[in-house]
């Protein structure tokens, strides 16, 4: 086969200033940010998808997110966290407080009027608590189990109560002028589409990925996070590239393989439970907000596909009609796996796993206390663990905001490979 090295037309484009340098408009450049609540705040907690997208859609921010809560049973009801507040909240000095609860509540308590009083004193008290240490804050209701486990968790009043108890959280927080992100609401609308099944663990119970992506989504609304929308158009006759944003450059090998430099490029959101895309996975409930749209002019039919150029995969094959209308490399393959997208998400995780075991030794610490002889390593190693916190941060910080990646386009015109 005849190889052409031909470097034949190349695009080159600023990133747009309104890719993150004025920041979000709901939350700023520069907050403190705190999930404070129950095991929603934790893997695979929708304040972690947050915190992701704001690094990504957002690179000018310099906001720190923390993710504080611990998992148990009492741990669960409002009255804890209001007891933890001033150990575990105060000394973040926090500017936004973001608060979800309810779950534990709904699980072990039955319908009972004076418990949902109980709840809503206890949760006004919690939001004057954080009104008062100068954050704003948002409430986020609890979110219904999946359709599949009603029935058995119906013994339990589990649905009911959430309900319930979602209904006076959201009371309370309006009645203070605190805004409401219906993570319970957004659940009830996708289900009556017939959508969102996949909404709980085998517990049937603890929210799924999927479940925290519909919370997420919520919250961006609610803060008014612009999409991140990127469109790359190649045009297959002519051989040329644009693109809204970073730059590109295209280099053509043969006939029917053209290579697809794309420099200072947005980083995606990472899809963690479905790398590859597979289309028979449900995709994230946010994935309308993260689209970098790839079209391909000039081809009317066969297979195309798309992988990195270094690769010896065939990566990810569309018809031409779908690229002809264009597909989100965000979805999956090699844009959604680059390197820089795994290394931001992976060092948000590791960082919020840091969090997570500072608490969990605070949380025993208070259950079970130390012996005397232990207390100061104890102390030192909390300490130590939020140093650890404070450089993960810094390293967060630091970490490129875009890409270097090489894709191949490959045309089938017979209709496969």
């Amino acid at each position: 086969m005849r190889r052409w090295h031909v470097r034949l037309a190349a695009l080159w484009l600023v990133v747009p200033a309104a890719l993150g340098a004025d920041g979000p408009e709901g939350v700023g450049n520069d907050e403190c940010v705190v999930f404070y609540g129950d095991k929603t705040v934790y893997p695979p907690g929708f304040g972690y998808v947050v915190e992701n997208f704001i690094r990504v859609r957002y690179p000018a921010s310099t906001s720190r997110f923390w993710h504080v809560g611990a998992p148990g049973d009492e741990f669960e009801r409002v009255e804890t966290l209001n007891a933890w507040f001033d150990e575990l909240v105060v000394p973040l000095h926090p500017t936004v407080i973001v608060l979800s609860t309810g779950l534990g509540d709904g699980l072990f308590q039955k319908p009972d009027e004076a418990r949902l009083a109980t709840v809503a004193s206890e949760y006004g008290r919690l939001i004057d608590r954080c009104l008062t240490s100068g954050a704003r804050v948002y409430v986020v209701t609890p979110p219904p189990p999946s359709i599949a486990r009603k029935q058995v968790l119906g013994s339990l009043h589990y649905d009911g109560t959430v309900k319930r108890i979602g209904d006076a959280i959201a009371g309370v927080a309006r009645e203070k002028g605190v805004p409401v992100v219906d993570w319970y609401g957004a659940i009830v609308t996708l289900q009556a589409g017939g959508k969102a099944t996949d909404l709980t663990g085998r517990d049937g119970l603890t929210p799924s990925e999927f479940s925290h992506s519909v919370a997420a989504k919520a919250l961006m609304e609610a803060w008014r996070l612009e999409p991140l929308d990127v469109l790359v158009t190649v045009n297959w006759t002519g051989r040329t590239v644009t693109t809204s944003h970073g730059r590109a450059e295209v280099v053509e090998e043969s006939s029917n393989i053209v290579r697809l430099k794309l420099s200072e490029f947005p980083i995606p959101l990472r899809i963690v439970g479905n790398p590859k895309g597979e289309a028979e996975v449900e995709p994230p409930a946010w994935m309308d907000r993260c689209r970098i749209v790839l079209k391909l002019e000039g081809v009317s039919d066969g297979q195309i596909s798309i992988a990195a150029a270094d690769s010896a995969d065939t990566g990810l094959m569309f018809a031409a009609s779908a690229l002809g209308e264009g597909v989100n490399l965000a979805a999956g393959g090699p844009v959604s796996q680059h390197a820089a997208v795994v290394g931001l998400s992976d060092w948000i995780a590791k960082k919020n796993a840091a969090m997570q075991t500072i608490e969990f030794m605070l949380q025993k610490n208070r259950s079970e206390p130390p012996e005397r002889e232990l207390k100061g390593a104890i102390d030192a190693f909390v300490e130590a663990g939020r140093q650890y916190v404070a450089g993960c941060e810094k390293v967060i910080l630091r970490l490129p905001r875009t890409m270097d990646i090489e894709l191949r386009i490959s045309v089938d015109t017979g209709g496969g490979r």
